[in-house]
């Protein structure tokens, strides 16, 4: 019923919808729901449930502010949910909010979000930064993508996985040194994020290099499950398999997609 909802609702929903999950009724789908078909000013309605004990409804926050049309409520928000909380108790929420600021920058362009999210960029906590470089670089800005390049090599292995996976995203191939940095890192979700990187570059003539990188990705892997406390996150070894990520990394590359 709730699919049939969110696709067939328009904006006269709304009242219906508002009520419904005032007395907490299905509130994630519906706030989602609301950022779909919603006029501007539910924006405000959407906001109001940013601090919902649930994590769940305030990543279904971050999804619906990302939608509706109203920048003067849902960027400061969004700036503010992906800034705050634990890196990863709460880090859903927070990657939810990066990818609306990014779509929202797609929308209206760079200088729309530019200001606040520069800010950011030296922001104590490094998960912060990540995610504001990311969304920085995705939409154009050189000081994005220089947050982070000098991420990718941060001590956290989250962090420098972050920073490939929206290095990726930005399809340069004068980026091509950062990724094959992290080809050995000792983070074998590292490792397959710069596998993924390099073919999201869209150069087949990089395919040896990433079927190389993936043999010594599978040995790694072979020695982290023979070693004694290598399930940790500093190994991330089961986060990505990298048979899988070099069949896809491969497609990408043949597709020539980079610039």
């Amino acid at each position: 019923m709730l699919a049939a909802i969110h696709d067939l609702a328009d904006y006269t929903h709304s009242k219906a919808m508002s009520e419904a999950v005032t007395e907490g009724k299905w509130k994630p789908e519906l706030l989602i729901t609301l950022g779909k078909v919603g006029l501007p000013r539910y924006a405000h309605f959407i906001a109001r449930h940013r601090n919902d004990s649930d994590a769940v409804v305030r990543q279904a926050v971050a999804v619906g502010l990302g939608l509706i049309d109203n920048d003067a409520i849902t960027i400061p928000v969004l700036v503010e949910l992906l800034s705050q909380g634990d890196a990863k108790k709460d880090f859903d929420v927070r990657w939810e909010s990066a990818h609306s600021l990014q779509a929202i920058a797609a929308r209206k362009g760079l200088a729309s979000v530019q200001g606040r999210l520069q800010r950011l960029l030296e922001d104590p906590d490094s998960m912060t930064a990540v995610l504001a470089g990311g969304v920085l670089a995705s939409a154009g800005d050189p000081r994005g993508v220089a947050t982070l390049r000098t991420l990718a090599g941060h001590r956290n292995a989250k962090i420098r996985q972050e920073a490939l996976l929206w290095l990726a995203s930005v399809r340069d191939r004068r980026l091509k040194d950062v990724a094959e940095h992290r080809l050995r890192d000792e983070s074998l979700a590292v490792r397959a994020c710069a596998i993924y990187m390099l073919g999201m570059l869209g150069d087949s003539t990089l395919i040896p290099e990433l079927e190389q990188a993936a043999r010594e990705a599978i040995e790694y892997e072979k020695e982290l499950r023979a070693k004694t406390g290598a399930t940790d996150e500093r190994y991330g070894l089961y986060a990505f398999d990298p048979r899988e990520t070099l069949e896809e990394a491969i497609g990408l590359a043949r597709k020539g997609t980079g610039k």
